[in-house]
């Protein structure tokens, strides 16, 4: 039991030392986003055309996840923590609308990632290295999200990661770090 305690409060604490600061307090909406070499990212605003520049709060360190000490290799990763409802909901309604019959996405020097930002939560689709690409459509979302309530708690934050492939859908809270390869 005493381990147990401990492990939660390391998922806490790798959890909090790995926020984009200020990107909690992103308006809601389309962005994409870029990853830059010293753990900081750009994110465009696909409404507006503004961008933001968010740099890590603290050194970037592996975050633990609960999926890290499975027995068998999932491609499924949990992070034990709730998000909120609505803006889960209304993210996959908004990642579907972007996604249609498929969309695709590329990634540059770094991987980079699509989302939409809602009530605190962030919804995403990564190309998690760089120099890759890949097509999403609503069957792959809904095939991701699928596996990750497989493996997580419903409204539980966390990703899919196809494998042999470098696509991933995710979702976490506004200014938790993605896509970092």
């Amino acid at each position: 039991m005493r381990f147990q305690l401990l492990a939660l409060l390391g998922l806490a604490s790798a959890s909090a030392a790995t926020q984009w600061s200020g990107m909690e307090n992103l308006p809601n909406g389309a962005y994409s986003g870029v990853n830059h070499p010293d753990g900081s990212t750009t994110v465009t605003s696909l409404e507006s055309g503004k961008t933001y520049d968010f740099s890590l709060s603290n050194r970037a360190t592996k975050q633990t996840r609960r999926s890290d000490y499975a027995i068998t290799k999932r491609d499924t990763s949990c992070w034990s923590y709730q998000l909120d409802h609505t803006g889960v909901d209304q993210g996959v309604i908004n990642l579907k609308n972007w996604a249609g019959s498929g969309v695709g996405l590329s990634s540059g020097d770094s991987p980079s990632y699509y989302g939409f930002n809602n009530n605190g939560v962030y919804v995403y689709y990564c190309i998690n290295k760089a120099h890759s690409s890949g097509n999403l459509d609503i069957n792959d979302i809904d095939y991701a999200l699928r596996q990750m309530d497989s493996n997580c708690a419903s409204y539980e934050a966390g990703y899919f990661l196809w494998p042999n492939r470098v696509e991933l859908v995710g979702k976490c809270r506004s200014g938790t770090p993605v896509c970092l390869g």
